[in-house]
This record gives C-alpha cells, sequence and structure tokens, in this order.
C-alpha cells in the first residue's frame, strides 16, 4: 500500500514541478506519463498557459486531492488482488499437503500391519513347536461321582 501512495506522491511531485515551471513542452512530457484523466490534464495546461497563479495552486491541491483517491483505491484493489492470489496459493498447498499427509498415514499404518504379521509368524511357529514336545494325556471316558473321589487327609 506505502509503494502505492509512493508512486502517486512521486508523480504529482513531478506534475507539480512541472506545472510551476511554467515549461508547457516539459507538463506535456509529464502528463503523458502520468493517470491523470484527461479533463484534468487539459485544464492544467489551460491554467499553466494563462500564467497559473493562484488557480495553479488552487488547481494542484484538487489534483493532489484526486490523486490521492486514486492511489487509495489502486492500493485497495492491489491487496485484494494479492489476498485472492495468497489465498488460491495456500489453498493449493493444502491440498496437496492433505494429500501427502493421508499418503503417509496409510503407507505407516501398511508398515506396522506388516511387521507385526512377520512377528506373529515366529510367535505362531514358536507355539507349533512346543504343542509339538507336549506330552499326550488322554481324555477320560468315564464320569466319577464327588462321592467317591478320595478325599484329603487331614492332620
Amino acid at each position: 500500500m506505502e509503494q502505492v501512495k509512493g508512486q502517486f506522491q512521486s508523480e504529482y511531485t513531478a506534475i507539480a514541478a512541472a506545472a510551476r515551471s511554467g515549461n508547457v513542452g516539459r507538463l506535456r512530457e509529464v502528463l503523458s506519463h502520468s493517470r491523470l484523466p484527461q479533463p484534468a490534464q487539459g485544464a492544467l495546461l489551460g491554467i499553466v498557459t494563462r500564467g497559473g497563479g493562484a488557480a495553479l495552486t488552487g488547481f494542484l491541491a484538487q489534483i493532489k486531492t484526486e490523486l490521492d483517491s486514486q492511489a487509495q483505491r489502486v492500493g485497495e484493489a492491489a491487496t485484494t488482488a494479492a489476498l485472492a492470489q495468497i489465498k488460491q496459493q495456500l489453498d493449493s498447498q493444502a491440498t496437496t499437503i492433505g494429500s501427502e499427509v493421508t499418503s503417509g498415514i496409510r503407507e505407516s499404518f501398511a508398515e506396522a500391519i506388516h511387521r507385526i504379521y512377520f512377528y506373529l509368524l515366529f510367535v505362531s511357529i514358536i507355539g507349533l513347536l512346543i504343542s509339538i514336545f507336549v506330552p499326550q494325556i488322554p481324555l477320560r471316558k468315564t464320569l466319577e461321582h464327588a462321592s467317591e473321589l478320595p478325599t484329603p487327609a487331614v492332620e
């Protein structure tokens, strides 16, 4: 915003210097590169051609006011455009980062599951080997009643 105001201020300074010098050729050159509307340029050239004086001072004050107003509008428009562009870039980056994070989470989850099954394979093999060496005890074939069970000796 300050850059825009600085550009408009330097434009006003150049216009005012050329108008106060009374050199119409120099003033035409400065006005050809200015943002001043054509009717205002014509009026300024007419005032300088007639000799300037108090009318020139008053008109330069009006020009300064108009250029300050233009600087404000241009600055606000530039700020709005810059903010819109920044928002668009941030949205694009957020989408990219979101997909990268999602991909990273999926890859991490897959790697974790892979490791779990890898280590469980060894645990299963060890369990199988242990079960092979456990002696086989046959199940009983009859049901004994509680009264026929031996009672423990009490001392």
